[in-house]
């Protein structure tokens, strides 16, 4: 998954509520972050280096390793995450929602990587 960013380090896909969201944010390995909506619209920005390291930390953490593929929460209307985690030998996906219970690194990462959007929406 090359671009001429660069390598992806990771994409979070976020959808649901009651809106309807449905949205992709994109990391590159370069920094360069994307953030897709519904409508296809990209919104770009550039992060800053320390950013970017803390980003990696999180992503090359044990704890990211060992978290499961997907945790489930009970009701309607949650937001649902699916990140993909590109940065390792094998890509992986990620999925949560609002109110499951996954292990505390994926909610940093996810805290994060709301951060790191771009345009400040």
């Amino acid at each position: 998954a090359d671009t001429a960013s660069g390598p992806l380090l990771v994409s979070l896909h976020q959808s649901g509520g009651i809106a309807g969201v449905d949205e992709t944010l994109t990391v590159y390995a370069d920094g360069r972050v994307e953030l897709t909506d519904r409508s296809g619209q990209v919104r770009a920005g550039q992060l800053a280096a320390g950013d970017l390291e803390a980003l990696r930390s999180l992503l090359e953490s044990p704890e990211l390793a060992r978290a499961e593929d997907r945790y489930q929460a009970p009701g309607a209307d949650q937001f649902v995450y699916e990140i993909t985690l590109l940065s390792g030998a094998q890509p992986r996906t990620i999925t949560t929602m609002d109110g499951a219970d996954h292990p505390a690194v994926v909610g940093q990462l996810l805290a994060e990587l709301a951060r790191l959007r771009p345009g400040g929406a």
